[in-house]
């Protein structure tokens, strides 16, 4: 890598960085704080969550969109 360019984590880096300790975040900027450390795991694993959340909304539109046959197990999806 060239000077000033620094590596940006990946999806699987934030999966696994999510997972790890806080200060795994400091690979991709080593100036940051604990406290920016773990403010940054929280927003990842809000990302994760709402990345659940859009493939279940996914899957109850395609129920939704199927025809009446599949309402019951479009009553039955939980999140």
């Amino acid at each position: 890598m060239g000077s000033g360019v620094h590596p940006s984590p990946s999806p699987t880096d934030l999966l696994r960085l999510a997972w790890g300790a806080a200060s795994g975040f400091r690979s991709f900027n080593p100036f940051l704080s604990d406290k920016a450390c773990a403010q940054l795991r929280e927003g990842v694993l809000v990302w994760l969550q709402l990345c659940v959340l859009e493939d279940r909304m996914e899957r109850v539109m395609s129920l939704a969109k199927a025809g009446e046959e599949y309402t019951p197990l479009l009553i039955r999806v939980r999140f």
